[in-house]
């Protein structure tokens, strides 16, 4: 399947573009598509979005950093099982960064 996926900030400028395309398995979960992220884009993109090279959370994945948002078609992960969520063909992943303002 194919997933759309939104970049922002600071993980737009190390892929090179606001928007990518990512091949995945059909039974891909939101865990998987950001593993293929890290894996795509190397070093920098994993230290951005990751905690730790090795820190494995509770569901099997290294866990991402906790200010970053991800939503799947406009709606948070948070509340449809998080990194286990299972995505569809289609879908669009937006990958968003923390807010700040003044």
């Amino acid at each position: 399947m194919k997933v759309r996926v939104r970049l922002f900030t600071r993980l737009r400028e190390i892929a090179g573009r606001p928007e990518v395309i990512l091949a995945l398995n059909e039974d891909a979960t939101l865990g998987d598509a950001l593993e293929a992220l890290a894996i795509k884009y190397g070093s920098e993109f994993r230290r951005y979005l990751f905690q730790g090279e090795g820190h494995v959370g509770p569901e099997g994945h290294v866990d991402p950093k906790p200010y970053l948002q991800f939503l799947v078609d406009g709606k948070n992960v948070e509340m449809m099982g998080g990194l286990k969520m299972r995505l569809k063909d289609g879908c669009l992943l937006a990958i968003i960064p923390p807010v700040g303002g003044g």
